[in-house]
Protein backbone atom coordinates (compact mmCIF):
# COMPACT_ATOMS: atom_id res chain seq x y z
CA UNK A 1 0.00 0.00 0.00
CA UNK A 2 1.28 3.45 -0.84
CA UNK A 3 2.58 5.58 2.00
CA UNK A 4 1.56 8.84 0.36
CA UNK A 5 -0.14 11.40 2.58
CA UNK A 6 -3.90 11.44 2.90
CA UNK A 7 -5.84 13.63 0.49
CA UNK A 8 -6.77 17.12 1.62
CA UNK A 9 -10.30 17.28 3.00
CA UNK A 10 -12.84 18.71 0.55
CA UNK A 11 -14.75 21.64 2.11
CA UNK A 12 -18.48 21.24 2.66
CA UNK A 13 -21.22 23.80 2.06
CA UNK A 14 -22.25 24.65 5.65
CA UNK A 15 -25.81 25.76 4.81
CA UNK A 16 -26.52 22.55 2.93
CA UNK A 17 -25.03 20.37 5.66
CA UNK A 18 -26.95 22.23 8.37
CA UNK A 19 -30.18 21.80 6.39
CA UNK A 20 -29.59 18.05 5.99
CA UNK A 21 -28.67 17.64 9.66
CA UNK A 22 -31.87 19.48 10.55
CA UNK A 23 -33.90 17.13 8.33
CA UNK A 24 -32.44 14.12 10.14
CA UNK A 25 -32.99 15.87 13.47
CA UNK A 26 -36.63 16.52 12.57
CA UNK A 27 -37.27 12.92 11.51
CA UNK A 28 -35.65 11.38 14.60
CA UNK A 29 -37.16 13.96 16.95
CA UNK A 30 -40.69 13.01 15.91
CA UNK A 31 -40.20 9.41 17.02
CA UNK A 32 -38.35 10.24 20.22
CA UNK A 33 -40.86 12.92 21.20
CA UNK A 34 -43.59 10.30 21.00
CA UNK A 35 -41.57 7.57 22.79
CA UNK A 36 -42.37 8.78 26.36
CA UNK A 37 -46.03 9.02 25.33
CA UNK A 38 -46.45 5.41 24.22
CA UNK A 39 -46.29 3.77 27.69
CA UNK A 40 -48.87 6.31 28.94
CA UNK A 41 -51.05 5.68 25.87
CA UNK A 42 -50.93 1.88 26.28
CA UNK A 43 -51.64 2.06 30.03
CA UNK A 44 -54.96 3.72 29.16
CA UNK A 45 -56.18 0.69 27.20
CA UNK A 46 -54.32 -2.46 28.34
CA UNK A 47 -53.50 -4.34 31.55
CA UNK A 48 -50.17 -3.57 33.16
CA UNK A 49 -48.57 -6.88 32.19
CA UNK A 50 -49.38 -6.28 28.48
CA UNK A 51 -48.05 -2.73 28.28
CA UNK A 52 -44.54 -3.77 27.19
CA UNK A 53 -45.90 -5.73 24.22
CA UNK A 54 -48.19 -2.93 23.02
CA UNK A 55 -45.49 -0.28 23.40
CA UNK A 56 -43.29 -2.42 21.18
CA UNK A 57 -46.18 -2.83 18.74
CA UNK A 58 -47.07 0.84 18.29
CA UNK A 59 -43.37 1.75 18.09
CA UNK A 60 -42.62 -0.85 15.44
CA UNK A 61 -45.73 -0.39 13.29
CA UNK A 62 -44.29 2.91 12.01
CA UNK A 63 -41.15 1.15 10.82
CA UNK A 64 -43.21 -1.74 9.46
CA UNK A 65 -44.82 0.66 7.01
CA UNK A 66 -41.39 1.97 6.03
CA UNK A 67 -40.42 -1.52 4.89
CA UNK A 68 -42.60 -0.87 1.85
CA UNK A 69 -42.49 2.89 1.51
CA UNK A 70 -38.71 3.47 1.76
CA UNK A 71 -37.98 1.68 -1.54
CA UNK A 72 -40.70 3.71 -3.27
CA UNK A 73 -39.39 7.00 -1.86
CA UNK A 74 -35.86 6.06 -3.00
CA UNK A 75 -37.18 5.20 -6.48
CA UNK A 76 -38.99 8.56 -6.67
CA UNK A 77 -35.82 10.36 -5.56
CA UNK A 78 -33.74 8.73 -8.32
CA UNK A 79 -36.42 9.17 -10.97
CA UNK A 80 -37.98 12.58 -10.25
CA UNK A 81 -35.26 14.24 -8.18
CA UNK A 82 -34.22 14.53 -4.55
CA UNK A 83 -35.71 17.96 -3.89
CA UNK A 84 -39.37 17.50 -5.02
CA UNK A 85 -39.54 14.06 -3.40
CA UNK A 86 -38.19 15.45 -0.15
CA UNK A 87 -40.79 18.25 -0.16
CA UNK A 88 -43.63 15.75 -0.57
CA UNK A 89 -42.15 13.61 2.18
CA UNK A 90 -42.28 16.53 4.58
CA UNK A 91 -45.93 17.16 3.68
CA UNK A 92 -46.60 13.50 4.49
CA UNK A 93 -44.86 13.93 7.84
CA UNK A 94 -47.22 16.75 8.81
CA UNK A 95 -50.36 14.87 7.72
CA UNK A 96 -49.49 11.76 9.72
CA UNK A 97 -48.61 13.75 12.82
CA UNK A 98 -51.86 15.69 12.88
CA UNK A 99 -53.84 12.49 12.46
CA UNK A 100 -52.10 11.01 15.51
CA UNK A 101 -52.72 14.17 17.53
CA UNK A 102 -56.47 13.99 16.91
CA UNK A 103 -56.71 10.25 17.65
CA UNK A 104 -59.21 9.32 20.39
CA UNK A 105 -58.52 5.58 20.77
CA UNK A 106 -55.72 3.07 20.32
CA UNK A 107 -56.94 1.82 16.94
CA UNK A 108 -56.98 5.32 15.46
CA UNK A 109 -53.57 6.07 16.93
CA UNK A 110 -52.23 2.89 15.34
CA UNK A 111 -53.63 3.82 11.92
CA UNK A 112 -52.09 7.28 12.26
CA UNK A 113 -48.70 5.71 13.02
CA UNK A 114 -49.10 3.56 9.90
CA UNK A 115 -49.77 6.70 7.86
CA UNK A 116 -46.69 8.37 9.34
CA UNK A 117 -44.54 5.44 8.27
CA UNK A 118 -45.93 5.35 4.73
CA UNK A 119 -45.85 9.11 4.11
CA UNK A 120 -42.48 9.90 5.68
CA UNK A 121 -39.60 9.70 3.20
CA UNK A 122 -37.39 12.56 4.36
CA UNK A 123 -34.80 10.44 6.17
CA UNK A 124 -34.03 8.26 3.13
CA UNK A 125 -33.59 11.25 0.84
CA UNK A 126 -31.58 13.32 3.34
CA UNK A 127 -28.97 10.56 3.59
CA UNK A 128 -28.84 10.36 -0.21
CA UNK A 129 -28.32 14.14 -0.38
CA UNK A 130 -25.44 13.97 2.06
CA UNK A 131 -23.84 11.07 0.22
CA UNK A 132 -23.79 13.13 -2.97
CA UNK A 133 -22.37 16.21 -1.25
CA UNK A 134 -19.42 14.29 0.24
CA UNK A 135 -16.44 12.31 -0.98
CA UNK A 136 -13.97 9.92 0.61
CA UNK A 137 -12.06 12.76 2.32
CA UNK A 138 -14.96 14.23 4.30
CA UNK A 139 -17.54 11.43 4.60
CA UNK A 140 -16.82 10.59 8.27
CA UNK A 141 -16.97 14.26 9.21
CA UNK A 142 -20.27 14.82 7.40
CA UNK A 143 -21.95 11.65 8.61
CA UNK A 144 -20.64 12.41 12.08
CA UNK A 145 -22.69 15.61 11.86
CA UNK A 146 -25.74 13.40 11.24
CA UNK A 147 -24.95 11.96 14.65
CA UNK A 148 -25.22 15.49 16.03
CA UNK A 149 -28.71 15.66 14.53
CA UNK A 150 -29.58 12.36 16.20
CA UNK A 151 -28.18 13.61 19.50
CA UNK A 152 -30.00 16.94 19.37
CA UNK A 153 -33.25 15.11 18.61
CA UNK A 154 -32.68 12.91 21.65
CA UNK A 155 -32.04 15.94 23.83
CA UNK A 156 -35.10 17.89 22.75
CA UNK A 157 -37.52 15.16 21.66
CA UNK A 158 -38.05 12.98 24.77
CA UNK A 159 -37.95 15.93 27.18
CA UNK A 160 -40.42 17.88 25.04
CA UNK A 161 -42.70 14.86 24.54
CA UNK A 162 -42.80 14.05 28.25
CA UNK A 163 -43.27 17.69 29.23
CA UNK A 164 -46.04 18.57 26.75
CA UNK A 165 -48.03 15.34 27.01
CA UNK A 166 -51.24 15.54 29.05
CA UNK A 167 -51.15 19.36 29.35
CA UNK A 168 -54.52 19.38 31.14
CA UNK A 169 -52.81 17.76 34.13
CA UNK A 170 -49.92 20.22 34.16
CA UNK A 171 -51.26 23.70 33.38
CA UNK A 172 -54.54 25.35 34.35
CA UNK A 173 -54.84 27.01 30.92
CA UNK A 174 -55.23 23.58 29.26
CA UNK A 175 -57.51 22.14 31.94
CA UNK A 176 -60.63 21.76 29.79
CA UNK A 177 -62.50 19.03 27.92
CA UNK A 178 -60.76 19.66 24.57
CA UNK A 179 -57.21 19.02 25.82
CA UNK A 180 -58.37 16.08 27.93
CA UNK A 181 -59.92 14.54 24.82
CA UNK A 182 -56.67 15.06 22.85
CA UNK A 183 -53.90 14.65 25.46
CA UNK A 184 -51.07 14.44 22.91
CA UNK A 185 -52.18 17.15 20.49
CA UNK A 186 -49.95 19.85 21.98
CA UNK A 187 -46.86 17.71 21.34
CA UNK A 188 -48.01 17.10 17.76
CA UNK A 189 -48.61 20.79 17.02
CA UNK A 190 -45.09 21.68 18.14
CA UNK A 191 -43.65 18.84 16.04
CA UNK A 192 -45.62 20.05 13.02
CA UNK A 193 -44.03 23.48 13.43
CA UNK A 194 -40.59 21.80 13.25
CA UNK A 195 -41.67 20.05 10.03
CA UNK A 196 -42.72 23.40 8.57
CA UNK A 197 -39.24 24.80 9.24
CA UNK A 198 -37.70 21.76 7.49
CA UNK A 199 -39.94 22.50 4.50
CA UNK A 200 -38.64 26.07 4.20
CA UNK A 201 -34.99 25.02 4.67
CA UNK A 202 -35.37 22.55 1.81
CA UNK A 203 -36.81 25.21 -0.47
CA UNK A 204 -34.10 27.72 0.45
CA UNK A 205 -30.85 25.74 0.53
CA UNK A 206 -31.13 22.28 -1.04
CA UNK A 207 -30.71 22.22 -4.80
CA UNK A 208 -31.12 19.13 -6.95
CA UNK A 209 -28.07 16.85 -6.58
CA UNK A 210 -29.13 13.76 -8.58
CA UNK A 211 -26.43 13.68 -11.30
CA UNK A 212 -28.53 12.28 -14.15
CA UNK A 213 -31.42 14.67 -13.65
CA UNK A 214 -29.05 17.60 -13.25
CA UNK A 215 -26.85 16.92 -16.31
CA UNK A 216 -28.99 14.84 -18.67
CA UNK A 217 -32.59 15.50 -17.75
CA UNK A 218 -35.48 13.19 -16.92
CA UNK A 219 -35.40 11.38 -20.26
CA UNK A 220 -31.85 10.15 -19.64
CA UNK A 221 -32.80 9.05 -16.16
CA UNK A 222 -35.78 7.08 -17.42
CA UNK A 223 -33.50 5.41 -19.99
CA UNK A 224 -31.95 3.56 -17.08
CA UNK A 225 -35.24 1.66 -16.59
CA UNK A 226 -34.36 -0.89 -19.27
CA UNK A 227 -34.97 -4.58 -19.62
CA UNK A 228 -32.50 -7.06 -18.15
CA UNK A 229 -30.55 -7.55 -21.35
CA UNK A 230 -30.01 -3.84 -21.89
CA UNK A 231 -29.27 -3.17 -18.25
CA UNK A 232 -26.21 -5.43 -18.41
CA UNK A 233 -24.45 -2.54 -20.13
CA UNK A 234 -24.69 -0.59 -16.90
CA UNK A 235 -21.89 -2.76 -15.53
CA UNK A 236 -19.53 -0.71 -17.66
CA UNK A 237 -21.25 2.63 -17.12
CA UNK A 238 -19.39 5.61 -15.75
CA UNK A 239 -15.86 6.88 -15.37
CA UNK A 240 -12.82 4.76 -14.57
CA UNK A 241 -13.30 5.33 -10.85
CA UNK A 242 -16.78 3.82 -11.08
CA UNK A 243 -15.88 0.59 -12.89
CA UNK A 244 -16.53 -2.66 -11.09
CA UNK A 245 -13.38 -4.29 -9.69
CA UNK A 246 -12.86 -7.78 -11.13
CA UNK A 247 -11.89 -11.01 -9.46
CA UNK A 248 -13.63 -10.96 -6.09
CA UNK A 249 -17.09 -12.18 -5.21
CA UNK A 250 -18.08 -9.02 -3.34
CA UNK A 251 -17.93 -6.81 -6.44
CA UNK A 252 -19.91 -9.22 -8.63
CA UNK A 253 -23.50 -8.48 -9.53
CA UNK A 254 -26.27 -11.04 -9.07
CA UNK A 255 -29.84 -11.64 -10.18
CA UNK A 256 -32.87 -11.95 -7.92
CA UNK A 257 -34.97 -15.12 -8.29
CA UNK A 258 -37.94 -12.81 -8.90
CA UNK A 259 -37.89 -11.24 -12.38
CA UNK A 260 -39.89 -8.23 -11.13
CA UNK A 261 -37.09 -7.36 -8.70
CA UNK A 262 -34.50 -7.71 -11.48
CA UNK A 263 -36.41 -5.14 -13.51
CA UNK A 264 -37.03 -2.82 -10.57
CA UNK A 265 -33.52 -2.86 -9.07
CA UNK A 266 -30.79 -1.47 -11.39
CA UNK A 267 -27.95 -3.91 -11.83
CA UNK A 268 -25.42 -1.47 -10.38
CA UNK A 269 -27.35 -1.65 -7.13
CA UNK A 270 -27.13 -5.47 -7.15
CA UNK A 271 -23.65 -6.24 -5.84
CA UNK A 272 -22.83 -8.58 -3.00
CA UNK A 273 -20.89 -5.92 -1.11
CA UNK A 274 -23.85 -3.50 -1.04
CA UNK A 275 -26.20 -6.15 0.29
CA UNK A 276 -23.68 -7.46 2.82
CA UNK A 277 -23.18 -3.95 4.24
CA UNK A 278 -26.97 -3.52 4.45
CA UNK A 279 -27.22 -6.84 6.31
CA UNK A 280 -24.69 -5.64 8.92
CA UNK A 281 -26.66 -2.38 9.21
CA UNK A 282 -29.83 -4.46 9.75
CA UNK A 283 -28.29 -6.36 12.66
CA UNK A 284 -26.93 -3.14 14.17
CA UNK A 285 -30.37 -1.51 14.12
CA UNK A 286 -31.98 -4.50 15.86
CA UNK A 287 -29.50 -4.05 18.71
CA UNK A 288 -29.95 -0.35 19.37
CA UNK A 289 -33.72 -0.30 18.75
CA UNK A 290 -34.22 -3.13 21.21
CA UNK A 291 -32.29 -1.18 23.82
CA UNK A 292 -34.14 2.10 23.23
CA UNK A 293 -37.61 0.55 23.54
CA UNK A 294 -36.69 -1.52 26.59
CA UNK A 295 -35.19 1.55 28.23
CA UNK A 296 -38.47 3.49 28.20
CA UNK A 297 -40.45 0.46 29.43
CA UNK A 298 -37.81 -0.30 32.10
CA UNK A 299 -37.89 3.27 33.42
CA UNK A 300 -41.68 3.41 33.78
CA UNK A 301 -42.31 -0.19 34.90
CA UNK A 302 -43.06 -0.71 38.63
CA UNK A 303 -40.19 -1.70 40.90
CA UNK A 304 -41.70 -5.10 41.70
CA UNK A 305 -41.40 -5.84 37.96
CA UNK A 306 -37.74 -4.82 37.88
CA UNK A 307 -38.35 -1.27 36.62
CA UNK A 308 -37.64 2.11 38.16
CA UNK A 309 -41.21 3.50 38.35
CA UNK A 310 -40.24 6.83 36.71
CA UNK A 311 -42.79 9.28 35.32
CA UNK A 312 -42.85 9.96 31.54
CA UNK A 313 -41.15 13.31 32.19
CA UNK A 314 -38.29 11.65 34.10
CA UNK A 315 -37.94 9.00 31.39
CA UNK A 316 -37.76 11.77 28.80
CA UNK A 317 -35.04 13.49 30.82
CA UNK A 318 -32.85 10.39 30.85
CA UNK A 319 -33.44 9.82 27.15
CA UNK A 320 -32.17 13.36 26.68
CA UNK A 321 -28.96 12.34 28.48
CA UNK A 322 -28.45 9.93 25.59
CA UNK A 323 -28.79 12.84 23.17
CA UNK A 324 -26.29 15.05 24.99
CA UNK A 325 -23.75 12.24 25.11
CA UNK A 326 -24.30 11.49 21.43
CA UNK A 327 -23.73 15.13 20.45
CA UNK A 328 -20.51 15.37 22.48
CA UNK A 329 -19.22 12.10 21.04
CA UNK A 330 -19.98 12.95 17.41
CA UNK A 331 -18.63 16.49 17.59
CA UNK A 332 -15.45 15.78 19.51
CA UNK A 333 -14.48 12.14 18.95
CA UNK A 334 -16.27 10.26 16.15
CA UNK A 335 -14.22 11.68 13.26
CA UNK A 336 -10.97 10.81 15.09
CA UNK A 337 -12.23 7.29 15.79
CA UNK A 338 -13.10 6.78 12.12
CA UNK A 339 -9.68 8.02 11.02
CA UNK A 340 -7.90 5.79 13.55
CA UNK A 341 -9.90 2.55 13.21
CA UNK A 342 -11.20 2.84 9.67
CA UNK A 343 -14.81 2.30 8.72
CA UNK A 344 -14.93 -1.43 9.46
CA UNK A 345 -13.11 -0.95 12.75
CA UNK A 346 -15.58 1.74 13.78
CA UNK A 347 -18.53 -0.56 13.02
CA UNK A 348 -16.94 -3.32 15.14
CA UNK A 349 -16.16 -0.89 17.96
CA UNK A 350 -19.82 0.13 18.18
CA UNK A 351 -21.27 -3.38 17.92
CA UNK A 352 -18.96 -4.80 20.58
CA UNK A 353 -19.92 -1.87 22.80
CA UNK A 354 -23.65 -2.64 22.34
CA UNK A 355 -23.03 -6.28 23.28
CA UNK A 356 -21.38 -5.35 26.57
CA UNK A 357 -24.07 -2.73 27.25
CA UNK A 358 -26.71 -5.47 27.33
CA UNK A 359 -24.52 -7.51 29.66
CA UNK A 360 -24.11 -4.51 31.98
CA UNK A 361 -27.68 -3.19 32.13
CA UNK A 362 -29.21 -5.61 34.73
CA UNK A 363 -26.66 -4.24 37.23
CA UNK A 364 -28.96 -1.19 37.49
CA UNK A 365 -31.82 -3.34 38.76
CA UNK A 366 -29.50 -5.21 41.13
CA UNK A 367 -28.33 -1.93 42.73
CA UNK A 368 -31.88 -0.51 42.78
CA UNK A 369 -33.18 -3.51 44.74
CA UNK A 370 -30.92 -2.51 47.63
CA UNK A 371 -31.92 1.17 47.49
CA UNK A 372 -34.79 2.82 49.32
CA UNK A 373 -35.80 4.71 46.19
CA UNK A 374 -35.25 4.38 42.44
CA UNK A 375 -33.94 7.94 42.52
CA UNK A 376 -31.00 7.03 44.75
CA UNK A 377 -27.66 8.42 43.66
CA UNK A 378 -26.24 4.99 42.78
CA UNK A 379 -29.17 4.09 40.54
CA UNK A 380 -29.19 7.44 38.74
CA UNK A 381 -25.43 7.31 38.09
CA UNK A 382 -25.73 3.82 36.60
CA UNK A 383 -28.57 4.94 34.32
CA UNK A 384 -26.50 7.90 33.09
CA UNK A 385 -23.54 5.57 32.41
CA UNK A 386 -25.79 3.24 30.41
CA UNK A 387 -27.14 6.10 28.29
CA UNK A 388 -23.66 7.50 27.61
CA UNK A 389 -22.50 3.99 26.70
CA UNK A 390 -25.41 3.61 24.28
CA UNK A 391 -24.55 6.98 22.70
CA UNK A 392 -20.93 6.07 22.00
CA UNK A 393 -21.51 2.51 20.81
CA UNK A 394 -24.76 2.99 18.89
CA UNK A 395 -23.82 6.19 17.07
CA UNK A 396 -20.37 4.85 16.10
CA UNK A 397 -21.67 1.69 14.44
CA UNK A 398 -24.67 3.43 12.86
CA UNK A 399 -22.76 6.33 11.32
CA UNK A 400 -20.00 4.02 10.06
CA UNK A 401 -22.57 1.72 8.40
CA UNK A 402 -24.08 4.72 6.61
CA UNK A 403 -20.64 5.82 5.44
CA UNK A 404 -20.04 2.30 4.09
CA UNK A 405 -23.30 2.31 2.14
CA UNK A 406 -22.39 5.61 0.49
CA UNK A 407 -18.86 4.45 -0.33
CA UNK A 408 -19.85 1.21 -2.03
CA UNK A 409 -22.84 2.51 -4.03
CA UNK A 410 -22.68 4.06 -7.54
CA UNK A 411 -24.11 7.60 -7.39
CA UNK A 412 -26.83 7.09 -10.01
CA UNK A 413 -28.56 4.47 -7.82
CA UNK A 414 -27.72 5.91 -4.40
CA UNK A 415 -31.29 7.00 -3.72
CA UNK A 416 -32.66 3.52 -4.36
CA UNK A 417 -29.93 1.80 -2.36
CA UNK A 418 -30.63 4.12 0.57
CA UNK A 419 -34.28 3.24 0.11
CA UNK A 420 -33.48 -0.48 0.23
CA UNK A 421 -31.29 0.09 3.28
CA UNK A 422 -34.09 2.01 5.02
CA UNK A 423 -36.57 -0.74 4.10
CA UNK A 424 -34.33 -3.51 5.44
CA UNK A 425 -33.50 -1.58 8.60
CA UNK A 426 -37.20 -0.82 9.00
CA UNK A 427 -37.65 -4.59 9.34
CA UNK A 428 -35.07 -4.41 12.13
CA UNK A 429 -36.94 -1.52 13.72
CA UNK A 430 -40.01 -3.74 13.76
CA UNK A 431 -38.25 -6.83 15.04
CA UNK A 432 -36.18 -5.04 17.69
CA UNK A 433 -39.06 -3.36 19.57
CA UNK A 434 -41.46 -6.28 19.06
CA UNK A 435 -38.98 -8.86 20.34
CA UNK A 436 -37.92 -6.64 23.24
CA UNK A 437 -41.52 -5.93 24.25
CA UNK A 438 -42.58 -9.56 23.88
CA UNK A 439 -39.66 -10.89 25.94
CA UNK A 440 -40.24 -8.26 28.62
CA UNK A 441 -43.98 -9.00 28.84
CA UNK A 442 -43.39 -12.77 28.90
CA UNK A 443 -40.93 -12.53 31.80
CA UNK A 444 -43.26 -10.20 33.70
CA UNK A 445 -45.79 -13.06 33.90
CA UNK A 446 -43.26 -15.50 35.36
CA UNK A 447 -42.88 -16.17 39.08
CA UNK A 448 -39.24 -15.02 39.23
CA UNK A 449 -37.37 -12.23 40.97
CA UNK A 450 -37.39 -8.67 39.55
CA UNK A 451 -33.67 -9.00 38.75
CA UNK A 452 -34.21 -12.12 36.65
CA UNK A 453 -37.08 -10.45 34.78
CA UNK A 454 -34.74 -7.67 33.66
CA UNK A 455 -31.62 -9.82 33.24
CA UNK A 456 -33.51 -12.38 31.15
CA UNK A 457 -34.58 -9.68 28.71
CA UNK A 458 -31.25 -7.90 28.36
CA UNK A 459 -29.04 -10.99 28.35
CA UNK A 460 -31.19 -12.55 25.62
CA UNK A 461 -30.37 -9.53 23.47
CA UNK A 462 -26.71 -9.83 24.46
CA UNK A 463 -26.69 -13.32 22.95
CA UNK A 464 -28.36 -11.97 19.80
CA UNK A 465 -25.66 -9.27 19.73
CA UNK A 466 -22.92 -11.80 18.99
CA UNK A 467 -24.16 -12.26 15.40
CA UNK A 468 -23.64 -8.65 14.19
CA UNK A 469 -20.12 -8.64 15.64
CA UNK A 470 -19.27 -11.78 13.67
CA UNK A 471 -20.87 -10.39 10.51
CA UNK A 472 -19.05 -7.05 10.76
CA UNK A 473 -15.70 -8.80 11.30
CA UNK A 474 -16.06 -10.30 7.81
CA UNK A 475 -16.42 -6.92 6.12
CA UNK A 476 -13.46 -5.93 3.97
CA UNK A 477 -11.30 -3.03 5.10
CA UNK A 478 -13.23 -0.93 2.67
CA UNK A 479 -11.73 2.08 1.01
CA UNK A 480 -8.45 3.25 2.41
CA UNK A 481 -7.88 6.86 1.33
CA UNK A 482 -4.48 7.30 -0.29
CA UNK A 483 -3.32 10.17 -2.48
CA UNK A 484 -6.85 11.38 -3.05
CA UNK A 485 -8.20 8.11 -4.46
CA UNK A 486 -10.16 5.23 -3.05
CA UNK A 487 -8.12 2.05 -3.14
CA UNK A 488 -9.51 -1.41 -3.87
CA UNK A 489 -10.87 -3.15 -0.76
CA UNK A 490 -8.28 -5.16 1.16
CA UNK A 491 -8.68 -8.88 1.82
CA UNK A 492 -12.31 -9.25 0.69
CA UNK A 493 -14.05 -12.24 2.28
CA UNK A 494 -15.47 -14.99 0.12
CA UNK A 495 -19.24 -14.62 0.21
CA UNK A 496 -20.28 -16.89 -2.66
CA UNK A 497 -22.86 -18.50 -0.40
CA UNK A 498 -24.83 -15.24 -0.03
Amino acid sequence: MSSAPLAKETPLNPLQVISIVYLIFNDIQINYSLAPIFPDLCMRYFPEEEVGFWVGFITSIYFGMQIFSSVVWGYFADTYGRRPTLIWGLVGNAVGLLWFGFSTNFATATLARCACGILSGSSTIAKTYLGELTDETNAHKAFGMLGVGYGLALVIGPAMGGWLANPADSWAFFDNSFWRAYPYLLVVLVLTAFVLLAFFLTLAFLDETEPWLRSQGLAAKQALRMDDKSSQSLKNYGSEDHKEPQGDSLSQSFDFPCDFMNRFVPIRARTRLIFYVIMVFFLNVIMYMGYDVMFSVFCEAPRYGGGLDFSPATTGLFMSVLGVAMMIWNIAFYKRLGAHLGTRGTVLFGLIGLFFLYVYFPVITFVDLFSESSESTGTLVLVVIAQAWRAVAGSSSTMACQVLITQVTPPEVLGQVNGYANAVTAVAKVLGPMCAGAIWSLLQTQDITPFLKVAGTYWTFAIIGISPVIAASKLPKVYQVQTGKIEKPLEPPELDEL
